[in-house]
This record gives structure tokens, C-alpha cells and sequence, in this order.
């Protein structure tokens, strides 16, 4: 049986899909209730896809998903009805009770992937790629755009684009190397802010939380819309954009845009941080607890990249031999040590 931590994605797009063996299922269930950071992954994914699933997915599959789900939760509470004592049966089924309500979360299989097809928007039949929170992917547009999607994030594209624009969704953020085509601009829309190319390499992020839209352009040139009158503005390589929505602005800068893009190479670099920075980087990127020694003086900043595909044993060593601490490994937890 797989390690209860690591379910992978085409094991939670299997169930969702009702062909789990029993033995799967019974996986599934001990994942869920494992850990409370399993059910908050869920939940994330969750409140992505609450906004799509009406208008991409049919009333029949999503009553059958449900079904399949309340199923599974019934039988879970038998279980703990013979296990644990009232009070905290109560609590757990009411956590079930919440889980009912992601059943039509569209988990990515093998990449992260699941394309919702045989829907119309607009006329076109479109696809919609999602991520998890520790899954990001690569995909090729029918114009063979390239792009990488980020960690809990979502794409959402015609299966052919039209013949005047090639226009796609995004929340999250993503890495575009768009293919070049000056009779059929490519457009990349969010809630917050419109980005219109012809051919070029840009970071697009929008925090929907925080109204804030951020392009990043490395190559090419791109014109910037504010969707709320904010402004308009056309970038040059080096150059960032950054809408807010909540303030009414279009602020640009001259920046490391490369920084920026980062992440689409499995890089994440820091810059003026004090150990406990990284640390919380660390943290982030491994899934790991990382303690930091009251001795360090934090007042001192360093910069770097950390490559996330090393080991966290091998990012350790380099940070050893670069900054004045030491490192212990016990467990799942690190301690840094002056």
C-alpha cells in the first residue's frame, strides 16, 4: 500500500472518475483523514474550482461524483461510530460532511492534468488544465505556445483557437514562450489585467485575493490592459507591469524579470535574506520543519538560488559551506545551528 502522505494525482483523479479498487479506496480515505494539511489541499483546490465547475462540467457528472463521494463518507462514518467515542466521531464527520462539498474538484492526473472537454464558450470548445499544490506542468497550445503552469493554478484555452486572436484564461501564474503570429495576436485575460502579444517570453501572475496583476516581460514586446481603466502600457524586455485593482493603478518598474521566471526552471531565488528567510523557503519547497538556532544573527543577508530538484541534503551542504551555520537532519525536521 502507498505511503498515505504521498497519494499521488492519478490515484485522486481515479476515485473522482469511480475506478478505484477497494484497495485504493480504502487509500484515499486514510489520505484524507491522515493529516489536516491533506484536507486544506483539497480545499484549495476547492475554492479554484468552485467558480469553473458549473460552466465546464454537466449537472449529471457532478451528481455523480457527489454520489460517489457520499458513498464513501457513509461508510467512513460507520467506522468511526465503532472506533471513537461521540464527541470526536462528531468532528470528524463533519469534516467528511465538508469534504462532500469538493467532489467535482478536477484532480490532475500523472502532471497534474485533467482536460474538461465537449463544453462551449463563446462558440469554441475549451480545455482546462488545473494544478495542485504540489504539482506544476508544462503544456503545448494548438499554436504551439508553450506554457508552464505554476503551482495552484488554472489555464483555460480553445481546443482551435479562431482566426483573428488567440485568446486564453489564467489564474495562478504562468510562464508563456508564445509562437509568433502578427495576423493573430495572442491575448492572456485575468480577472485583473488583459496582456496582447504577437510573439514573445513573459511571467504572467494575478493574486485574485490581493485585486493584483503582475506581467514580467523577458523577450519580445507586450501591451498591458487594466480591466478596470487603469491604464495602458506597452513593455520592453526588462520591463514589469504591475496592475491593482483595489488601488485603481498601472505602476511599472525596471527589474530582474528573470528572477520573476524563475520558478518555470525549478529555481526559486532569494535575495537580502537573513537565515530565517531561507529557512522558510526551505520549508516551503521541501515540506519539511526547519529550526533555526536563536544563536544565528539574522542580521546578516545573503543571495542565492535554490535549485529545487537537488536534494534537501545537497541545498544543506551548499548553504553549509556558503554561510557560517551547521545542520542536523532528525527526521522530518532540520536544524540549522550556528
Amino acid at each position: 500500500m502507498q505511503d498515505m502522505d504521498m497519494i499521488n494525482e492519478e490515484l485522486k483523479a481515479k476515485f473522482l472518475a469511480g475506478e478505484c479498487t477497494e484497495e485504493e479506496l480504502l487509500q484515499i480515505k486514510e489520505w484524507l483523514k491522515n493529516s489536516p494539511q491533506n484536507k486544506e489541499e483539497i480545499f484549495r483546490m476547492e475554492k479554484m474550482s468552485d467558480k469553473l465547475k458549473a460552466q465546464f462540467m454537466p449537472k449529471s457528472q457532478i451528481r455523480q461524483a457527489e454520489e460517489r463521494l457520499m458513498g464513501c463518507i457513509k461508510e467512513q462514518e460507520a467506522e468511526q461510530e465503532a472506533e471513537q467515542e461521540a464527541e470526536h466521531r462528531a468532528h470528524v464527520i463533519s469534516l467528511w460532511r465538508r469534504a462532500a462539498a469538493v467532489a467535482v474538484v478536477c484532480v490532475l492526473c500523472g502532471m497534474a492534468w485533467l482536460y474538461l472537454q465537449h463544453n462551449t464558450l463563446r462558440g469554441m470548445q475549451m480545455q482546462l488544465v488545473m494544478t495542485g499544490a504540489d504539482n506544476d506542468t508544462t503544456l503545448v497550445l494548438p499554436d504551439g505556445t508553450k506554457v508552464w503552469l505554476n503551482k495552484l493554478s488554472a489555464l483555460k484555452y480553445p481546443k482551435e483557437f479562431d482566426s483573428d486572436n488567440r485568446v486564453v484564461e489564467i489564474e495562478g501564474e504562468g510562464y508563456f514562450e508564445v509562437t509568433k503570429n502578427p495576423h493573430q495576436p495572442f491575448i492572456v485575460e485575468s480577472e485583473v489585467m488583459s496582456v496582447k502579444v504577437l510573439g514573445t517570453v513573459f511571467n504572467f501572475r494575478i493574486d485574485k485575493q490581493q485585486q493584483r496583476a503582475t506581467v514580467s516581460l523577458l523577450e519580445g514586446k507586450v501591451k498591458v490592459v487594466g480591466n478596470h481603466d487603469e491604464g495602458t502600457i506597452e513593455l520592453k524586455p526588462g520591463q514589469k507591469a504591475c496592475v491593482d485593482a483595489r488601488l485603481g493603478n498601472l505602476t511599472v518598474s525596471e527589474n530582474d524579470v528573470y528572477q520573476d521566471a524563475m520558478w518555470h526552471e525549478r529555481k526559486t531565488a532569494f535575495s537580502n535574506a537573513n537565515v530565517s528567510d531561507i529557512a522558510k523557503l526551505l520549508e516551503k519547497i521541501y515540506h519539511i520543519q526547519v529550526v533555526v538556532d536563536p544563536a544565528i544573527d539574522q542580521a546578516n543577508t545573503y543571495s542565492g538560488v535554490i535549485k529545487e530538484k537537488e536534494t534537501i541534503d545537497s541545498v544543506l551542504d551548499l548553504l553549509q559551506n556558503t554561510l557560517p551555520i551547521h545542520y542536523k537532519v532528525k527526521g522530518n525536521r532540520v536544524y540549522l545551528i550556528k
